[in-house]
């Protein structure tokens, strides 16, 4: 594919560039829509700057956890460079992205509820930008496919599943962006993040082909994620609609 971008008289690698892209329109966003959320303008910068690094160190965490087996031979090979020259779990960099705005929501004593949905309504928009860097450099790659649409990665004809799953986030940021335009009242970011994040993860699971994000009985570690992000979102709409029933009853 295309593993860099020629900037000037530098080769940036095309994954960081588009990552790059990714959250500086996230940033652009979050101050746009911070004040909807309930968050002040001043904060909506430095929140996001505080989950790229919890996407950052969650998202390496998580990869080098799953490929713990060939963590001496990296080290051995790269030393400290390991953590630069190896690659992140997606699933690792939201978790990561959690914790740090819990995180950032203590220490600003800001609600993290807010501050949360404000996260993952932006994720989809950030994360499309992401898989489009993934397939420029040829990581995350699909099965091989002869069809439509194909791309030739490694010098195999594969299935552009990194490309599906950009589309598939891009069409969620815009389903979010309706609901909320159209303000309906039963709509909460997170679990609809949850349950639709997971239900797009399970289905371009069957089209991936990399063996680097960890399986387990045979089914990949993403996959097995994405069922508990599913019934998590499930669960806190179960939870959220009991509270509201209760409150009313009163």
């Amino acid at each position: 594919m295309f593993p860099t971008i020629k900037i000037g008289f530098f080769l940036i690698p095309s994954y960081i560039v588009l990552v790059g892209l990714g959250f500086s329109i996230g940033s652009f966003l979050a101050d746009k829509y911070a004040e909807s959320f309930g968050l002040e303008k001043c904060n909506s910068f430095h929140l996001i700057l505080a989950t790229e690094i919890g996407v950052i160190i969650g998202g390496k965490i998580l990869y080098l956890l799953i490929n713990i087996a060939n963590l001496y031979s990296w080290f051995k090979k790269y030393g400290f460079m390991t953590f630069i020259k190896t690659g992140f779990v997606f699933y690792g960099g939201l978790i990561g992205a959690i914790v740090a705005t819990f995180i950032f929501s203590k220490i600003k004593k800001i609600n993290f509820s807010n501050s949360i949905s404000l996260v993952l309504f932006l994720t989809p928009i950030v994360h499309g930008f992401g898989r489009i860097g993934c397939l420029l450099a040829g990581c995350c790659y699909g099965i091989e496919y002869k069809g439509l649409f194909s791309v030739t990665i490694k010098g195999i004809n594969r299935f552009p599943v990194q490309l599906l799953e950009s589309i598939l986030n891009f069409l969620m940021f815009f389903i979010f962006y309706f609901l909320r335009k159209q303000k309906k009242n039963n709509f909460n970011v997170v679990p609809c993040y949850f349950i639709g994040y997971g239900i797009i993860r399970i289905i371009t699971e069957h089209f991936r082909a990399d063996i680097q994000r960890g399986f387990v009985a045979h089914i990949s570690i993403s996959f097995w994620i994405s069922i508990i992000l599913v019934i998590t979102g499930i669960l806190l709409i179960i939870i959220e609609r009991r509270l509201f029933k209760k409150s009313n009853s009163i």
